[in-house]
């Protein structure tokens, strides 16, 4: 059974105690599901059978009328419906007339005032409107109050009577119908109390405590949860921030206070700050704890942003340089760059770095050859490779003829030792830092260039 059933169930079951309550409600049942045939000949459609009774009880009560009643089987819907008709006898045209379903003028379309002129003759006919097209949802799933009227006027009377009632209504035309509606669940309460569906109205209020209390606690949930998510988050964060310190800069750099503090969280990262300053020596408040964390945190920024300078520092700036890039950024003379770095003259770039003529071009510049000689006479030597380094710069002769560099490489260890003094003074301009570790490829090119020094130097003595 739906729950409207049951509320018109409920409904039925009353009988008014006055006369003129009994006439309003039976107004109102014949006003909906009535229809007049013929000479003052009624037939009222009533789909259930309680609500059948009543009416049947109402006309004999009020009128004393004869009545038949019919009882017929719906094929679309696989229910019973009941035909209630008052056939044309004496009485009949009073009957209507009395029931404000006829005036003066023809068929009435409104609430004659005569019928609800107290408040419980309202609260009759009120009912009889509801037991005829009444309609109300389950409020276990929704809030809808529906009073199904067939012509405007009667459906602004009836939001009339309920305005007079203070309860909340609207009236609207749907498929040919005007329907009165409530939607706000306390004035549907009100409505029902008015009419007497008191069951209904505790059923009602059960469901509406239910779920407000099923709301709130959910509210209530929904809230701790997001308020434990927002506390895991933040200590995650602190967690990281810490870490991040204690490895750039180690926790002995941060202040006792928080020192302690920093400790105390990566110890305990699933705490919340209230229960961290709990565990603290002496006990901090929240607001404390708090306070130390943003200074924590302030720390941490100040740190990223001195990096990040230093970052774009470094990419400005190329003497700031990796080992691996050192001989093009810090300007490190080793013996493989030593021609572009400080000016020393190879085998290889005799011709471009000092300009000396080889046996190809000496025909064709003598004096050149012979400056060439003179200056190659007065450079130094290179020892080895291990002194070269020591040195800031050295320079090596020149070689005069191409032709008389060697096929083979002697070894570099057998040639003496040059001044690096006199090696500081040759070049001036190479003043840069000692390159830390040569690599494989400088050791080979610094061998290459000694030996062709030495050989040169040979020659010239």
């Amino acid at each position: 059974m739906s729950f409207t059933a049951e509320v018109k169930d409920e409904l039925a079951r009353i009988m008014p105690e006055h006369e003129p309550c009994r006439k309003a409600e039976l107004s109102a049942l014949v006003r909906i599901d009535g229809q007049i045939l013929g000479r003052y000949r009624l037939e009222i459609a009533i789909d259930t059978a309680i609500v059948a009774r009543i009416v049947v009880a109402l006309i004999h009560s009020v009128y004393r009328l004869k009545t038949e009643v019919t009882t017929r089987r719906s094929v679309l819907h696989n229910n019973f419906n009941y035909l209630i008709t008052i056939p044309a006898q004496r009485g009949s045209e009073e009957a209507v007339r009395d029931l404000g379903i006829l005036g003066s003028d023809g068929l009435e379309l409104g609430i004659a005032p005569q019928l609800v002129t107290r408040h419980c003759c309202l609260a009759s006919y009120l009912r009889g409107i509801f037991l005829s097209g009444g309609f109300i949802a389950n409020p276990r799933r929704d809030t809808h109050f529906e009073l199904s009227c067939g012509h405007e006027a009667l459906a602004n009377g009836v939001v009339a009577l309920l305005t007079s009632c203070e309860i909340k209504a609207k009236a609207v035309n749907r498929r040919n119908s005007w329907i009165v509606y409530i939607k706000d669940s306390e004035s549907i309460v009100e409505f029902l109390a008015l009419v007497g569906a008191h069951k209904a109205v505790l059923d009602i209020e059960n469901v509406r405590i239910t779920k407000s209390i099923r709301n709130d606690e959910n509210r209530r949930v929904n809230a701790e949860i997001a308020n434990q998510l927002k506390s895991v988050e933040a200590s995650l964060s602190q967690v990281r921030t810490i870490q991040t310190l204690v490895q750039e800069r180690g926790i002995k750099s941060l202040p006792p206070a928080l020192r302690e503090l920093a400790t105390l969280r990566l110890a305990h990262p699933d705490v919340s700050l209230k229960e961290l300053g709990e565990l603290a020596k002496p006990p901090l408040s929240k607001g404390a704890v708090y306070h130390r964390v943003r200074r924590i945190e302030a720390i941490a920024r100040q740190l990223a942003l001195t990096a990040d300078d230093s970052k774009n520092d470094s990419r400005k700036n190329p003497d700031v340089a990796t080992a691996s890039n050192a001989r093009k950024n810090s300007g490190v003379a080793t013996a493989s760059n030593v021609e572009k770095n400080s000016g020393v003259a190879t085998a290889s770039n005799a011709r471009k770095n000092s300009g000396v003529a080889t046996a190809s071009n000496a025909r064709k510049n003598s004096d050149t050859t012979a400056v060439a000689r003179e200056r190659a006479s007065s450079l130094p030597l290179v020892a080895n490779h291990a002194e070269a380094t020591n040195a800031r710069v050295v320079r090596v002769p020149l070689v005069v003829n191409h032709a008389e560099a060697p096929n083979e490489l002697p070894d570099a260890t057998n040639i003496k030792t040059t001044n690096v003094k006199e090696a500081n003074d040759t070049v001036a301009a190479a003043k840069t830092p000692l390159f830390s570790q040569p690599t494989e490829n400088d050791i080979l090119l610094s061998r290459a260039d000694a030996s062709l020094g030495e050989k040169m130097t040979r020659e010239q003595l």
